[in-house]
Formats: C-alpha cells, structure tokens, sequence
C-alpha cells in the first residue's frame, strides 16, 4: 500500500515538472512573452523606414479575441501605425496546451495596398478596415469583388489586373501578401500569387465546379 503511494506520488511529481517545463517553452521566432516596448517598436518602425516617428500615445484594443496595443507613426511619409499585438501559440507536446505571446507590427502595408488598389478598380477594395485585418495574423491583406458570372476572357482580364497591381506592389517592400478574393453566387476563389500556375489552377476549379 506504502508502495502505491509512494508510486502515485513520483508520477504526480513528474507530470507537474512536465507541465512546469510546458508552462515555460519558448516562443517562436520573432515573438515575446510579454507586450513589446514603445522602444522595441520604434526600432521595428525604423527597420523599415530609418526616418519613421512613433508617437508614444498608445491605444489598447481587443478584437476577434486578441489584443493591440497600437502606437500611431509616419512610415514613408504615409500616416499608420505600429502594434504589440497577442497571439495564442500552441505547444503540440502537450495537446492542445497553449499561451498568448507578442509580435511586433504595423499596417503600413494595409494603407500601401488601399492606395495602389484605388489605380485598380477591377480588383475591388479590401475586404474591411477592422483592426484584426490591417494587423492580418496570417500576413494577408485581400480585396474583394463579386460577379455574377465568369468567362476565359474575364478571368484573363481579371489576373492580368492582378499581377500588375502585384508588380507594382513589389517596388514597396511590402511584409505582408496581396490576394484577389473572388465571389461568384456561392463559390469563392483566391488568387494568391501572380503565377501562370495559380491561375490555371483558379481556371481549372472554375471549370470543376461548372462556373466556368
């Protein structure tokens, strides 16, 4: 019976030194513990830009259960801002065992996409000017439009348009993805890359789902 105990004992001592070392992990690359410094994120503004300014006046915002604490600043000239923003990493050794760390950064590049968008009519606007977006988690910003229907010569038309608004996005050293979303009745499509392959695969998805 001693016995027992002593076993149960060893095996809750060691599934709380596991849980311990679950606790403390490291993040990813590129992410803290706790909520970056105005200092930290002014040098971030500066990696970019060597003459951006943060301004030291910082709004906390939760949306879409995350958290932004975001400092207004002038990147390239253009008015945005930089941000701490929360993320929930998981650590697969302990199932579905996560914590929140923080990333550093801006929507410099969402106000960099809405401008060049505007020379661009056929692709749409961006989807919505939510926090959540411009700070996209997946470092994506996407413009949407809705057709009512679809043909080879529109579709040409259409990614032709694409990749030269992705081209001219090339010149900004942009951090973050343009994607085309595209609404027909029902279905949806992305363009993700400006690439023959991507739009023989969109092309060929139409086609199996009687679209095009």
């Amino acid at each position: 019976m001693i016995l027992k105990k002593r076993i149960c004992l060893l095996f809750a001592v060691f599934l709380f030194i596991i849980l311990l070392t679950g606790c403390g992990y490291k993040p990813p690359e590129g992410y803290t513990k706790k909520n970056h410094t105005y200092e930290e994120l002014v040098g971030y503004a500066k990696s970019i830009d060597p003459d951006a300014t943060v301004s030291n006046n910082p709004k906390d915002v939760e949306e879409n259960h995350r958290t932004y604490r975001i400092y207004p600043a002038v990147i390239n000239g253009k008015d945005c801002s930089v941000a701490s923003t929360s993320r929930e990493i998981y650590d697969d050794s302990l199932g579905e065992f996560s914590k929140t760390y923080y990333r550093m950064d801006t929507d410099y590049d969402y106000y960099v996409i809405c401008d060049v968008l505007e020379k661009y009519s056929a692709l749409g606007t961006v989807m919505d000017d939510s926090v959540s977006n411009r700070f996209h988690v997946n470092d994506v910003i996407s413009s949407e439009i809705d057709v009512s229907d679809i043909s080879s010569q529109k579709l040409d038309e259409l990614f032709g348009e694409y990749r030269n608004c992705c081209l001219e996005l090339e010149g900004f050293s942009l951090r973050k993805k343009y994607w085309l979303h595209i609404n027909i009745n029902d279905m949806s499509y992305y363009f993700t890359e400006p690439t023959d392959e991507e739009k023989q695969k969109i092309y060929d998805k139409m086609v199996d789902d009687g679209v095009l």
